[in-house]
């Protein structure tokens, strides 16, 4: 089964506004779209969904990525007060089995004082992540 991911995507030559298509296993099988500057992709943002909030768009930039293995992207909120560091990150074990990891560090004036209940959504949204991605793997 084919997966198609649209928006705007980070390829070693630079971002493109398109589609990514991705087979069952994850492997990227195709990139289409234009290419747009880093600028643009960011303008554009990203809608984050979090367990007991309201969605909010968001403009992160990629620190690092490295395909089929991890990716790290930083998001500064309120003026700055809190930068966050997120990051999905995929260590192979053996041919059929992996550690995946997926979290965020916050950082900032304000990042390491965040409410109890903010962080707990936080949470929340990591656990479901992680247990989807789970349930997904299991059934291919």
């Amino acid at each position: 089964m084919m997966q198609t991911i649209v928006g705007n995507i980070l390829t070693p030559a630079g971002f493109i506004d398109g589609r990514m298509t991705v087979t069952a296993d994850g492997r990227i099988r195709e990139i289409t779209g234009n290419a747009v500057t880093e600028t643009q992709a960011r303008a554009s943002g990203a809608t984050l969904v979090l367990p007991g909030r309201k969605p909010q768009v968001i403009k992160p930039i990629v620190d690092s990525w490295t395909p089929d293995e991890l990716i790290h992207w930083r998001l500064k909120m309120l003026g700055g007060l809190v930068t966050t560091l997120r990051y999905i990150e995929i260590e192979k074990l053996t041919d059929e089995g992996c550690i995946f990891s997926n979290g965020e560090i916050f950082d900032g004036y304000l990042g390491r004082r965040l409410p109890r209940s903010v962080r707990r959504n936080v949470r929340a949204g990591f656990v479901a992540m992680g247990e989807a991605v789970k349930a997904r793997v299991e059934a291919a």
